[in-house]
């Protein structure tokens, strides 16, 4: 199976390509729904992923 890919994977490292951003993005998301939880509808857990995840802040 390696050799099926190893173009791929020769050429990932040598571009020095991650996917770190995903997996920190998918980490906020998760942090978002944790703090979510128990509010009363899925739009108010989407809205604190929009808060969390683009640096928003809220008018006061």
């Amino acid at each position: 199976m390696i050799k099926k890919y190893s173009h791929g994977i020769f050429e990932s490292i040598t571009a020095n390509i991650s996917n770190g951003a995903e997996g920190g993005l998918e980490n906020k998301t998760k942090a978002a729904f944790k703090r979510s939880y128990g509010l009363k509808t899925g739009k108010c857990g989407n809205t604190m992923i929009f808060l969390m995840a683009g640096k928003l802040g809220l008018a006061t």
